[in-house]
């Protein structure tokens, strides 16, 4: 594929989309994120297209990187990406720095298009890379595993600052964002939605950011990680999914639960680290029947209902089969 028609597919998905995801990206970074050190977040990686950077990722395992299915577009050649790894600096590469290729995406068979459930992805790497300081896995949280609303995590990426505003440094970034209810973020999403806008939160996503917005991810950030630390250790409790535009009000980062799909995960990846996680932490209690917007202001969920209802029930038998097979 020839640059002119990279760049074509690519608007064209962008603005038939109308939400942020790696359709938009070229050289960007976190919403109200700070630099990096070298050694902070070893299991991040970066997903570059043709040699520009689209996508996040995560080190599951001496093979295995998890990211998004919509990182990889059926236009795409997998061969046509590169896996960075040991690295926080795009731009100034270091001696730390270690390239794959890929020798296969499994794409999670709940995933259908941006929005839908099941937007994960394990990457098979080309070859094993080697753990140090600066390439580790992040552990998975198991199925049972709760995190509660108003838990603060981290999310990572070199994606845009602001919408349509590219980073120059190349320096990976990082935010702090609570955990927002699934019902809440749910409830957000249709607070005045736009036709070519996606409102609908499944039951297999996770919501983090600020009503007011100003910290979330954004382009480019697609496929990285929420990272959350408890007893010790640092657990990958969501992947970048989706976002009405970047950091905008009332519209939170949305992402996949990574504790829905351990046991498929486990499935590909032997080496994977998977443990059961309590919380013993008080959730931000849920407003009944609706949300409160950034200004405070009482909204009706009108999601609530048969519809929901429906959605849980085929989602639940989905992941059932998925698993089964």
């Amino acid at each position: 594929m020839d640059f002119f028609l990279f760049c074509f597919t690519n608007i064209v998905l962008f603005m038939s989309q109308g939400r942020w995801g790696v359709y938009s990206q070229v050289n960007s970074r976190i919403v109200g994120g700070a630099d990096t050190n070298s050694m902070d977040w070893p299991w991040q990686v970066s997903l570059t297209y043709q040699s520009y950077p689209v996508c996040g990722g995560t080190i599951i395992g001496v093979q295995w990187v998890m990211t998004a299915c919509h990182c990889f577009p059926p236009v795409h050649s997998y061969k046509d990406y590169q896996i960075k790894l040991g690295t926080n600096q795009l731009k100034i590469p270091d001696a730390n720095l270690v390239v794959r290729g890929i020798a296969d995406v499994i794409k999670n068979p709940v995933f259908k298009d941006i929005g839908s459930s099941g937007d994960i992805a394990l990457v098979k790497l080309d070859s094993p890379v080697p753990f140090n300081d600066y390439i580790k896995p992040v552990a998975l949280p198991s199925a049972s595993s709760q995190f509660p609303a108003g838990m603060k995590c981290f999310v990572t990426g070199w994606g845009e600052i602001q919408q349509g505003v590219s980073l120059t440094s190349g320096i990976l970034q990082v935010a702090e964002v609570p955990i927002i209810g699934q019902r809440t973020c749910n409830c957000l999403y249709h607070i005045n939605p736009s036709d070519n806008e996606l409102h609908e939160v499944h039951q297999d996503m996770i919501c983090a950011g600020y009503l007011d917005g100003n910290k979330d991810a954004c382009q480019g950030d697609s496929g990285g990680p929420l990272s959350c630390y408890t007893q010790g250790t640092w657990y990958q409790v969501g992947v970048v999914s989706w976002g009405d535009l970047c950091g905008a009000r009332n519209r939170p980062g949305v992402y996949i639960m990574t504790s829905v799909y351990a046991d498929w995960v486990r499935q590909y990846v032997p080496d994977v680290t998977i443990s059961d996680v309590t919380i013993d932490v008080t959730p931000t209690p849920e407003e009944a029947g609706g949300c409160l917007d950034a200004d405070g202001n009482f909204h009706a969920d009108t999601s609530i209902g048969l519809t929901a209802m429906v959605s849980l029930i085929f989602f639940s038998l989905a992941v059932h089969l998925m698993v089964a097979f």
